[in-house]
């Protein structure tokens, strides 16, 4: 090559570079200008933010959590906790929560300016409690930054008197045959005053109970659960209140008196179907008798789910179909299916069903 032409190589090599040089800044200066407003307008809008932030409330909890130790069970648990304003406007606490019935919390103040402070006064019971024992409170404030402030109370309960069983599950009672059973009820603390039990109470007149002496002379007493034979077919559900003077008890007393009729299963669940799903179940109702049970119909207390009855072995076995119709709405489904009989002690056959159809919220 000439020493002509590579010259002239080297001038138009040039030329591009210096080109391709002034788009590139001519169009680095126009995204400059296209995007500056917008990123203007962010800065001023997170200053705007921090400024309004840093001129209204803060909420600051002092000491949120509280750790009371280990408590006997019986007197309520007291504790004031405290929440600051530390900020510029006016803190509004507008919900007080707690995390159970057994606890209740309010404050001394709802409205704090700067640098005030409100009491937020918690009682919960302890009566029924034994062992860890956590309470939450939750606080609703303005604070933009802190929507809710959460308090804690944790420690351990220690029972003054104790039920062995602490419930009291029968099992399966077959109607006429009654059942007994016995608790033991244990001074757990001792102490100068002896202990006495005030009185004991329970609701179901089918279910009698009677208090008598250690036989082991230690503190407390033995009661004598007895379930009458003539106590009907169905569910046993009932409590025992115990006053006494160190701290009340309560006992539940669970099972089932059954008779010669038997659904199984007990109880029917549907699951969790997809929006519009439908589902099929089968109920077994079986006599034990020795006398034949006749159907005399179903019926089902929810208007998503149809029954009907036809027999496998008339007057000992019966087949039951529940299905839950297609298209019903989204939701839970509860209800229960009743199965009407001649038998003299068993007049009714209760079996509950429950599902959920498409997404359910609650």
């Amino acid at each position: 090559m000439r020493r002509e032409d590579r010259k002239q190589g080297r001038t138009g090599a040039r030329w591009r570079y210096r080109r391709f040089a002034m788009i590139a800044g001519a169009a680095a200066i126009a995204a400059a200008v296209m995007f500056a407003p917008a990123a203007v307008t962010i800065a001023a809008a997170q200053s705007s933010a921090a400024q309004s932030a840093a001129q209204g409330p803060k909420a600051v909890a002092i000491d949120p959590n509280y750790d009371f130790g280990t408590v006997l069970s019986g007197p309520p648990l007291r504790h004031v906790f405290k929440i600051r304003n530390a900020g510029q406007g006016t803190l509004e606490l507008s919900k007080v929560n707690a995390s159970c019935g057994c606890t209740a919390a309010k404050p001394s103040r709802t409205e704090l300016g700067p640098g005030e402070t409100s009491e937020i006064a918690v009682e919960t019971d302890t009566k029924y409690e034994r062992g860890h024992a956590e309470r939450i409170v939750t606080v609703a404030t303005n604070d933009p930054a802190k929507s809710s402030i959460r308090l804690m109370m944790t420690g351990d309960i220690k029972p003054q008197v104790t039920a062995e069983p602490s419930d009291l599950f029968l099992g399966s009672v077959r109607h006429g045959a009654g059942a007994s059973r016995q608790v033991v009820i244990s001074d757990m603390v001792g102490g100068a005053a002896p202990f006495r039990i005030k009185s004991v109470s329970n609701s179901s007149p089918d279910i009698k109970v009677t208090q008598a002496p250690r036989a082991d002379g230690k503190p407390g007493a033995i009661l004598n659960v007895e379930v009458a034979s003539s106590m009907p077919v169905g569910p046993i559900a009932d409590v025992i209140k115990i006053d006494d003077n160190r701290s009340p008890i309560r006992i539940d007393v669970s099972g089932v008196v059954s008779g010669d009729l038997n659904a199984k299963p007990a109880q029917v669940s549907f699951g969790v179907l997809p929006h519009h799903g439908s589902a099929v179940r089968i109920v077994r109702l079986t006599n034990d008798g020795a006398h034949p049970v006749s159907v005399l119909g179903v019926d089902s207390s929810n208007g998503s789910v149809l029954a009907n009855v036809e027999p496998v072995t008339p007057g000992k076995a019966y087949k039951i179909t529940l299905t839950l119709r297609q298209n019903t709405p989204d939701g839970q489904v509860r209800g229960q299916l009743k199965i009407r009989t001649d038998d003299a002690h068993q007049p009714t056959v209760v079996v509950p069903f429950y599902g959920i159809v498409g997404t359910f919220n609650g």
